[in-house]
């Protein structure tokens, strides 16, 4: 498992009202979702009304380095959230 970041308010809300919440992965339009090996560093960037979420993801087959964001990786393939406790 991996680790994001996502505004409490709207990722709470798709868990209550999606069967399967997922972190968007790389697309043509898009880089990926930005990601921390540890939930430790994704709790560095988070601030405010965010909060940290697993991903089911495997940091060294579905990410790479971020060339937008210093602090992250990219995530390549949309993967599972989950709620952590």
């Amino acid at each position: 498992m991996i680790y994001t970041i996502g505004r409490t308010a709207a990722y709470e809300k798709n868990f209550i009202d999606l069967p399967i919440v997922e972190k968007l992965g790389r697309t043509d339009d898009y880089p990926g979702g930005c990601v921390w090996k540890t939930r430790e560093e994704a709790e560095k960037y988070c601030q405010g009304d965010y909060s940290v979420y697993g991903v089911d993801a495997d940091w060294e087959k579905d990410t790479e380095a971020s060339i937008v964001n210093n602090g992250c990786h990219d995530l390549l393939k949309t993967s599972k959230l989950i709620k952590l406790k």
